[in-house]
């Protein structure tokens, strides 16, 4: 023996961990999730590779290969009882079944923390750093939002010339600025990258995304950029860009939501999912006057109707009657609405629930009376 440690899956992951961006994301998965299986590495750590004995690689595939814990994806037009009793009879029949199925644990979110590391990297350049920010962005399970949040992301990040994007560019704190979004786990994340920047600038890359933040829940996201957003991602889930075969996709996407929720066809129907965001202000007639949306913050959303009417709706609980209550009010209906020239801020409780309290503010144009 050379004392030397060699191995094909060892050598693989050796590589794959080689590039300042595979170390950056070793680093966040590990500081957010450090008590579920996220915060390791999923194809092996090369530190704890050498350590793997066959008795524990016998152990971790009798718990988990088993007939109650797989997902079994049948593409195509078939005889589908055929099929499925041949399934049982060559292969489910014969494999173990376990007492429970293996669950993955939900992280407690981590509280903002700063971790500072070296890279490595065969081309270092001095004084380059590498920044990133990552936050939470709720439940796997709640489909509704995950896809909200990939739409703000394409309205304010996904050009140099989006808001978000545009205002922390202007601050010259790096080169680029990058958007990892992952809503295929069970605690989807949300990373912002900021390449080719120093050691100084890098500490200056969290204020300044919470000013620039801060200035655009002051003025609003404008509805005609979240619609282009929503319609971009629509037709980006109808083409289906890439490599991979419809079959494969499906696959892939039937496997996630089992393993997240139990429903294997969770992912398969995203039309829903944009009909339903569309549909709820065209739905109470109110989409072609409202001038912007503010969405930023889930817990006190809003929108701004014919530009000087402020309706805020707070949490998405109980949208249908908020949003009922509101055509009510907005259209004036038997004159104890908002008309032309109405000014104050009439209130519209709607029950002792918190959740479905709304509030509506009407501006005129040169002051905010309430």
């Amino acid at each position: 023996e050379d004392g030397t440690v060699s191995g094909v899956v060892y050598n693989e992951m050796q590589g794959a961990l080689a590039t300042p961006d595979a170390q950056l994301q070793n680093a966040l998965s590990r500081a957010m999730f450090p008590d579920t299986a996220y915060g390791f590495v999923s194809g092996g750590d090369p530190a704890s590779i050498p350590a793997l004995t066959y008795e524990k690689y016998v152990r971790v595939y009798r718990r988990h290969y088993s007939a109650d814990n797989c997902c079994i994806t049948l593409y195509g037009k078939m005889d589908m009882a055929d099929k499925l009793a041949r399934l049982d009879k060559d292969y489910l029949s014969k494999m173990p079944k376990t007492a429970a199925r293996p669950r993955l644990t939900m992280q407690d979110e981590q509280p903002g923390a700063f971790v500072e590391l070296p890279y490595y990297t065969d081309q270092p350049k001095p004084d380059e750093v590498q920044c990133a920010l990552a936050w939470y962005t709720g439940a796997f399970a709640d489909r509704e939002r995950q896809l909200g949040v990939e739409i703000l992301l394409g309205a304010l990040l996904s050009t140099n010339s989006s808001p978000l994007k545009a205002a922390l560019l202007a601050e010259q704190l790096g080169a680029d600025i990058d958007i990892g979004f992952d809503d295929s786990t069970l605690q989807p994340t949300l990373e912002l990258l900021l390449r080719g920047a120093t050691v100084d600038s890098a500490r200056k890359f969290a204020p300044a995304v919470r000013k620039a933040v801060d200035e655009l829940l002051k003025t609003g996201i404008p509805h005609d950029l979240l619609l282009a957003a929503l319609n971009e991602a629509e037709f980006a889930s109808l083409e289906r860009p890439g490599s991979l075969p419809d079959g494969v996709l499906d696959a892939i996407n039937a496997a996630t939501g089992w393993l997240h929720t139990g429903d294997a066809a969770l992912l398969l129907h995203t039309d829903k999912l944009f009909a339903a965001l569309r549909s709820k202000l065209e739905e109470y007639g109110l989409s072609q006057d409202v001038t912007r949306l503010e969405v930023a913050d889930t817990e006190q959303l809003a929108f701004l109707y014919q530009d000087r009417i402020s309706v805020l709706l707070g949490t998405l609980n109980d949208l249908d009657y908020k949003l009922d209550r509101a055509r009510y009010m907005l259209n004036n209906e038997d004159g104890k609405g908002c008309s032309p020239v109405s000014s104050g801020r009439p209130l519209e409780p709607g029950g002792n629930v918190r959740s479905r309290w709304m509030a509506i503010r009407v501006a005129t144009r040169d002051r905010t009376r309430g």
